[in-house]
């Protein structure tokens, strides 16, 4: 029998359409148009006329994804990437990016091309190749992410060594000794100190006159310059917020989800972005909703910078940091500025993003960090944790950072 991506294939370029049959116990009549909720799928099969039945949970036969999975995907083509994930963020299996245009590029091919197309799996290894021996199968490279974080935060460490190349004392092209040095400075000293012999054939070096325009540059050094913090506060940057957020992948929030938590209240899973392929970038910055009569008055905050490492944030521009959302690991502060949990506390709000059927992690419960929990399959409750996030966001600026974004 013919399998799902085949049978799919000859609906998309006959433009022939397929049924969802609901699970047992509904009328007979009964249809579905969501393939999550339907039992079995109903393929026309021409030229016969009796339709091939397909079990929804059975593999589809394009990669490990099953046919409800695929046809969900298939349904859903013309919605952009990330409204598709939005809609399967609930859902155990949904497509990667990657898969994606694989699919579709797929489904546009000619059936011939298809039949011999090996991620279909319909094409059948010739006999005289045998199988492959233990030695050929290599299995897929799968890092940990905590071994990925760790070897990051050790190259973090690490410095450079400079190089003393052009020090010729270090480098001689001859071999030197420390007794030859030493003879070496004292011959220099004693020729800096020897008096010139009278009737000696070296002219006398002119008395050097005062250049005037070394005189202006150091009248103009004497006197004060203006300091450049006086204006620092100036510019748009200054004004804007900073949050920090792991760099780990297995966090529950990083720069792939944060925007889309935080800005449009819907938490989707970090693990999501990774497997589609989606690449993490050095920092995330959004726009948040204010609502009318916000507490902070039509000039507050409503641009924020999220990073998730302390090297995109410079000295001056720590005061800006208003909210870190922390796994509980004291390691996570090494390059801060703030290193010590009690001092970063006082002077950043800490964040705990987690489930609510999981402990605190690490020693979250130690700090004074506050815990934000959200449900693993229920998205409308997430809105709760974001309201309880910029509420204190909120009162910790007007009363701790006033100076910094409204001075």
């Amino acid at each position: 029998m013919a399998d799902a991506i085949t049978l799919l294939h000859k609906c998309h370029t006959a433009k022939l359409a397929y049924s969802l049959a609901p699970p047992e116990g509904n009328s007979p009549s009964a249809s579905t148009d969501d393939p999550r909720q339907a039992a079995s799928v109903l393929f026309p099969n021409p030229p016969s006329t009796d339709p091939v039945r397909i079990d929804a949970s059975a593999p589809s036969g394009f990669k490990d994804y099953d046919v409800r999975s695929l046809l969900y995907f298939y349904q859903s083509r013309e919605l952009g990437f990330s409204d598709y994930l939005r809609a399967t963020s609930s859902d155990k299996k949904s497509f990667s990016f990657m898969d994606r245009k694989e699919l579709l590029d797929l489904l546009d091919t000619e059936p011939a091309a298809l039949k011999n197309d090996p991620i279909t799996g319909a094409s059948k290894r010739p006999a005289e190749e045998g199988p492959l021996t233990d030695s050929a199968k290599r299995p897929r490279l799968t890092l940990d992410p905590k071994d990925v974080e760790f070897v990051r935060h050790v190259r973090e460490r690490e410095r450079i060594v400079p190089d003393n190349s052009g020090n010729t004392s270090l480098r001689p092209t001859t071999k030197q000794t420390f007794a030859s040095i030493m003879e070496l400075g004292r011959k220099r000293m004693a020729e800096k100190h020897r008096k010139p012999q009278p009737g000696s054939t070296h002219p006398a070096r002119p008395v050097s006159q005062p250049d005037p325009r070394r005189a202006n540059a150091s009248a103009s050094r004497s006197q004060p310059q203006a300091k450049p913090s006086q204006s620092r506060h100036k510019t748009p940057d200054s004004r804007i917020p900073i949050i920090i957020v792991p760099s780990v992948p297995t966090a529950r929030l990083t720069l792939w989800n944060v925007k889309q938590f935080l800005a449009e209240t819907l938490y989707i899973p970090t693990q999501k972005f990774v497997d589609s392929g989606e690449p993490k970038g050095l920092r995330v910055t959004f726009e948040r909703q204010l609502r009318p009569n916000h507490i902070g008055g039509p000039k507050f905050p409503k641009t924020y910078q999220v990073v998730d490492s302390a090297d995109n944030i410079k000295p001056d521009d720590w005061p800006r940091v208003v909210a870190a959302f922390v796994t509980g690991q004291g390691w996570q502060f090494g390059r801060w500025k703030y290193k010590e949990p009690a001092q970063l506390f006082s002077k950043v709000k800490g964040f705990c993003l987690k489930y609510v059927d999981e402990p605190a992690p690490g020693d979250v419960d130690k700090w004074a960090v506050a815990k934000l929990d959200i449900h693993r399959g229920i998205r409308h409750n997430d809105y709760n944790a974001v309201n309880k996030f910029w509420d204190q966001v909120d009162a910790f600026i007007l009363r701790d950072k006033r100076k910094v974004f409204f001075d």
